[in-house]
């Protein structure tokens, strides 16, 4: 697909970095392969969030709220936490959708990645 070349100077934890920027939902792939939501969220339905990344799990007001998954298309990752009012918060497993067995655990606090 397409990637987004433009980025954003973005502090973290007290250092400027480049942040990708992400791509409009309106241009966001509107449907997700089915295969792929499968093997990502199986028996649950994914929603397209407006940052266009996915979501399956627990919601309120319509955002994610509660235990869930994010697929991010942009970057291939795949996120399983906690989320407050649609920010990740608390533990997270970080994994690559295509697989390969590789995943790392973190923590997030405000959509933020928390303690690095």
């Amino acid at each position: 697909g397409d990637v987004y070349k433009r980025q954003y100077q973005r502090r973290v934890h007290g250092e400027s970095k480049d942040v990708p920027v992400q791509k409009p939902a309106e241009e966001a792939q509107s449907s997700l392969d089915p295969a792929l939501s499968e093997k990502l969220f199986g028996q649950l339905k994914a929603i397209l969030l407006p940052s266009g990344q996915w979501y399956a799990g627990e919601t309120a007001n319509e955002v994610p709220h509660g235990q869930g998954r994010l697929f991010n298309p942009n970057t291939g990752l795949l996120y399983e936490g906690s989320f407050i009012q649609g920010a990740r918060f608390g533990s997270f497993r970080i994994s690559l959708a295509s697989g390969g067995g590789s995943s790392w655990t973190g923590e997030f606090f405000k959509d933020e990645l928390f303690g690095l």
